[in-house]
């Protein structure tokens, strides 16, 4: 059912044309009639214009409380279940008000038509948040997975630099272990060198003669 139009509201009251503001105008705008053909014939059905008891309330209190269970409703947030059964009920309320007053059922009509449209708003700034916040996390987490990539490139560069530096301290190792273990063979060498050889000499003039030669 669409929301009144300002051209509704004014002729309803007979400021236009002058019409009567009957019930029917009302119980028409609660909700429309349902029509449909069957057998070649047109049906139509309109809404119940017979007066409710305190049994009637009370079952349809009872009622209420059922289908919130049967269906799930959500307790808080925003629950479509929740307000279509609430706004049925409250069709039901305006339709027993309008028995009573014809103008206080079409002030409550545009009570809910201004209630429903302030929950569409409503509706739709929290889409809007959400796409926004879920647009905002995406983006969050692809420059995350940027940045982690890069990370990881680094990384790996830094460790290949490691292994190549360890690698060059190990050869530049072996290479003075290599010179050391050189050197030392030589020095040992020397020492057999002069280990084999005597000294003699009147003590003016010193004569080195090695011992194999005697």
């Amino acid at each position: 059912m669409s929301m009144l139009s300002a051209k509704q509201k004014v002729s309803l009251f007979g400021s236009g044309d002058g019409r009567q503001f009957t019930c029917d105008d009302v119980w028409n705008l609660i909700v429309e009639p349902k029509q449909w053909k069957e057998n070649d014939i047109d049906w139509k059905q309109n809404i119940s214009k017979k007066p409710a008891s305190k049994t009637d309330l009370k079952k349809l209190s009872n009622k209420l409380d059922a289908y919130l269970l049967q269906f799930d409703a959500k307790e808080v947030g925003i629950c479509p279940i929740k307000q279509e059964l609430f706004s049925q009920c409250f069709n039901e309320i305006i339709r027993q008000e309008t028995l009573n007053c014809a103008e206080r059922g079409y002030m409550l009509i545009m009570i809910r038509d201004e209630i429903k449209m302030n929950i569409e708003s409503y509706k739709m700034l929290y889409e809007s948040r959400t796409a926004y916040g879920i647009r905002k996390t995406l983006l969050a987490t692809k420059i995350l997975k940027l940045e982690n990539q890069v990370l990881e490139t680094d990384l790996t560069k830094t460790e290949n630099t490691a292994v190549e530096f360890e690698q060059e301290m190990a050869e530049k190792y072996e290479m003075e272990v290599q010179n050391h273990t050189k050197m030392i063979n030589a020095l040992k060498k020397k020492s057999q060198m002069f280990k084999g050889s005597s000294y003699w000499g009147d003590g003016r003039n010193l004569v080195l003669t090695p011992l194999n030669l005697i």
